[in-house]
């Protein structure tokens, strides 16, 4: 009798134990799945196909959780500042949607018919002076700190701004980009530790339009909400030979 009181003491004391502690643990699992649910994660999705069919954004936005989707293009162009020069590619995007961390910018833009450029100071890593040698560390400092308000001279890629040759039978024997010049002004720096320059994804499809370039997308910067359908939709699209990367 004794014994049978003593199980069921212990029993009632390890009761009193554990059932709070299994309440609180389903507790957190409980409240870390809700905060997963209204975590946003952000993607960027790569195709290798020559360009995404019209239909795929508006698919994309049917998705569950899907928040936010925009095309992304990347522009290769030939840049001048000041005395140095540089080849990079510009990637357009929408600057409503897309994250971009910025550190510091202009209070004030009035960019006119100016292009806003935002780079990472990275970016400018690539510059050289007129005789082909490389940005020394100071003279990059130096253009970093004074670059908000800058302007920069932008061109295609140097070798293919030529106009179309004419063979001997009338045919037209090259396509090669066509020439323009537009002028940007660094509107902001960013945070991001990646060497990039950013701008508005109007003045990408304008620059390609002047280059008589095709619009053709192949990289989309989608948002969604929640840890679940973010996996998902993830899981939909890679499956489906798409690449994806993280932000």
């Amino acid at each position: 009798m004794e014994s049978r009181r003593l199980y069921g003491s212990i029993y009632k004391i390890a009761l009193s134990v554990l059932l709070p502690a299994i309440l609180l643990w389903c507790g957190a699992g409980m409240i870390k799945n809700h905060m997963e649910d209204k975590e946003l994660f952000e993607y960027l999705l790569y195709s290798d196909m020559e360009d995404m069919p019209d239909t795929f954004l508006p698919e994309l936005w049917e998705q569950k959780g899907v928040e936010a989707v925009s095309a992304v293009l990347d522009i290769p162009v030939h840049m001048e500042i000041e005395e140095y020069e540089m080849d990079v590619s510009l990637r357009a995007v929408d600057t409503d949607i897309f994250p971009l961390k910025i550190d510091r910018c202009l209070t004030e833009l009035e960019a006119g018919s100016k292009i806003p450029l935002y780079f990472t100071p990275q970016a400018l890593e690539g510059l050289k002076d007129q005789n082909q040698y490389k940005i020394t560390k100071g003279k990059k400092e130096d253009l970093i700190k004074r670059s908000l308000g800058m302007t920069a001279e932008i061109s295609p890629v140097q070798g293919e701004a030529q106009e179309p040759g004419t063979a001997a039978d009338g045919e037209i024997w090259k396509q090669t980009t066509a020439v323009y010049r537009e002028t940007g002004i660094f509107a902001a720096v960013l945070e991001d530790i990646e060497s990039r320059v950013y701008i508005p994804y109007e003045s990408g499809k304008k620059i390609l339009a002047l280059s008589g370039t095709t619009v053709q997308v192949r990289t989309v910067y989608i948002k969604i909400r929640g840890r679940s359908k973010a996996d998902a939709v993830i899981k939909n699209l890679e499956e489906m030979g798409f690449r994806t990367e993280a932000l």
